[in-house]
């Protein structure tokens, strides 16, 4: 199984993810270039480099992987420090990439991996979070974001890219971790209950309270179907969904997997 580290020309934490990765491990040319710049290897592991915003680079699923890892920036109104990981697709229109209404398929376990390895650096000054599902690009394989949040000061940070690159590469060093599979419904978009969950759980697709209107039995399928491996129970933060009882009800008539409340 190849996997491939993709990063963006346009966007400082990725390339410091980039130039991080490739001081810490020796990547040899594949021979192949791909938008003039050359794809490394080491053992399963490709490094791609895309001139186009990761959000909007819909050629992604021409390329013959087994999985992508994004590594991006995150940003926010209050740059506060943080490092993030999430799934991408849209539960209503694709204002940043994507298809509308459209999920991609999500990489459960290898989002616990990255998630857990950003817990264990402890990073100083630096929050580690969950996020909801959102933006694109569409991605047919399993894949997963890590993100450096939230200004420039972060991105740029010589520090925090070899963090975060380590990270990437200890997850693809060793196994992925074991946790039942869950989705989750509720909350806000940095997903705090659920983060405190995660290792207990590993989650795939959430879908946060502000998109609960785009809630219906086909996004509840994707969020099942495109959730690797299959999820084993929905989880719903009462206290962060509207109409609790109610969607309850709905999801219950739509599939049979277990729901938990928290």
């Amino acid at each position: 199984m190849t996997v491939c580290v993709v990063f963006s020309t346009k966007d400082v934490a990725s390339m410091n993810i980039f130039n991080n990765i490739t001081s810490i491990t020796e990547f040899e040319p594949t021979g192949y270039p791909f938008d003039g710049f050359e794809v490394l290897k080491h053992g399963k592991v490709e490094l791609l480099r895309t001139n186009e915003q990761l959000v909007f680079f819909e050629r992604i699923n021409s390329l013959d992987y087994d999985e992508f890892i994004f590594a991006s920036k995150h940003s926010s109104q209050s740059k506060k420090p943080t490092l993030t990981v999430h799934a991408c697709g849209n539960f209503g229109p694709a204002d940043l990439g994507g298809k509308p209404n459209t999920l991609s398929n999500a990489n459960a376990l290898r989002m616990l991996s990255l998630y857990k390895g950003l817990i264990e650096k402890q990073l100083s000054g630096f929050e580690v979070s969950l996020e909801v599902t959102h933006h694109g690009p569409f991605v047919e394989k399993p894949h997963a974001w890590i993100e450096i949040g939230s200004s420039i000061e972060q991105w740029e940070n010589e520090k925090v890219g070899g963090t975060v690159a380590e990270v990437i590469l200890n997850s693809l060093k060793k196994p992925l971790p074991t946790a039942p599979v869950v989705i989750g419904i509720g909350g806000g978009h940095y997903a705090v209950k659920f983060s405190e969950m995660e290792g207990g759980y590993a989650f795939g697709h959430i879908m946060p309270k502000y998109a609960q209107n785009y809630f219906n039995k086909d996004i509840l399928e994707q969020m099942i179907n495109k959730t690797i491996s299959k999820p084993e129970r929905i989880i719903i933060e009462k206290k962060g969904v509207k109409a609790q009882q109610e969607l309850r009800e709905k999801i219950s008539k739509w599939t049979e997997l277990e729901i938990v409340t928290v």
